[in-house]
């Protein structure tokens, strides 16, 4: 990977299941990368995960806002320009969510690089299943 005038090498563990959710969701969904990281950094990141190109948009760290609440880096999900109600933020950090979007979260486990993993795989499915209805469900009902 090449960060402006320097060549670094970088490892990365892709989660098992990214590319199975990818694939399964992205004709009934709009998949976006929000990420509270650096677009110059990411951006390689993702074309790497993401080589069948299924993710529609990316939005990066200069569309993040920070909290008056808690002064934690936040996604404001209404810059997605898509009804709440069919908008999901799947992210293991609940502290990226505004309390406005408190509802939209579906708080997912910490990668740790464990290949045997099956949390994305669970994830799709459930998906798929509520992709004809409101995607903002109670909390509780989101535990993979």
């Amino acid at each position: 990977m090449t960060h402006g005038k320097v060549k670094r090498t970088v490892h990365v563990s892709i989660r098992p299941g990214t590319h199975h959710l990818l694939k399964t969701l992205s004709p009934h969904f709009d998949i976006v990368v929000f990420t509270a990281s650096d677009r110059k950094m990411t951006e390689h990141l993702v074309d790497f995960i993401d080589p069948g190109r299924h993710i529609q948009c990316r939005l990066y760290r200069d569309s993040c806002s920070i909290s008056h609440e808690t002064g934690h880096v936040t996604k404001d999900l209404s810059l997605m320009g898509r009804p709440l109600q069919h908008v999901v933020l799947l992210d293991d950090n609940p502290l990226v969510c505004s309390s406005h979007h408190v509802d939209n979260l579906w708080r997912c486990s910490e990668y740790t690089g464990d290949k045997k993993d099956r949390e994305l795989f669970a994830i799709a499915g459930k998906l798929l299943k509520w992709h004809a209805v409101e995607v903002r469900l109670n909390t509780s009902s989101r535990s993979s």
